[in-house]
């Protein structure tokens, strides 16, 4: 597990005691980043980072901030203890995907991954996304991803060469 801390001081007896309680309560991180932040909330501070695949365990209940449901989490052997927004962890559902922004827009999103493909929408420089399907698609010179468009709830192919990847909550 590579786990990157930026604070994690006076947790050890919270992490302990929640990896002993809750072995039924642990979830895995499925995005590529996950902030563990000191509070539940985007305006708090970052604690560590945790990466795809890793393990944490549920330590108490969640709430709502900033558009996310929050989950009070710790990492067993880490010290490590927070807040992460709950959709970027495994529940057993179809996970989320990761989040885009288009960073060269406006950008075509059309119905096939290929240029020849109809236009669905033109989404423009710094709208936001997710991934809705893993696999790329290698058409016309390009990689296509499959977007919904957080904007106005679309569907559809675009070239990743235009998007760029951002940190999860």
């Amino acid at each position: 597990m590579a786990v990157a801390v930026a604070q994690a001081s006076g947790l050890a007896p919270l992490v302990g005691r929640v990896a002993a309680q809750n072995g039924d309560q642990q979830r895995t991180v499925i995005a590529d980043r996950l902030n563990v932040r000191a509070g539940a909330g985007l305006g708090n501070s970052v604690i560590a980072v945790l990466s795809y695949g890793d393990t944490v365990s549920i330590a108490g209940g969640t709430t709502w901030a900033d558009g996310y449901e929050w989950v009070e989490i710790a990492v067993w052997g880490a010290n490590i203890g927070g807040w992460v927004a709950s959709r970027y962890l495994s529940d057993g559902a179809e996970p989320p995907q990761d989040r885009v922004r288009v960073s060269d827009g406006p950008l075509n999103v059309r119905a096939e991954p290929s240029l020849s493909g109809e236009i669905y929408i033109t989404a423009p420089t710094g709208a936001y996304g997710t991934i809705v399907d893993p696999n790329i698609v290698e058409s016309d010179g390009y990689s296509w991803v499959c977007v919904q468009f957080d904007h106005n709830s679309v569907v559809g192919w675009v070239a990743l060469a235009f998007l760029e990847y951002v940190d999860a909550a």
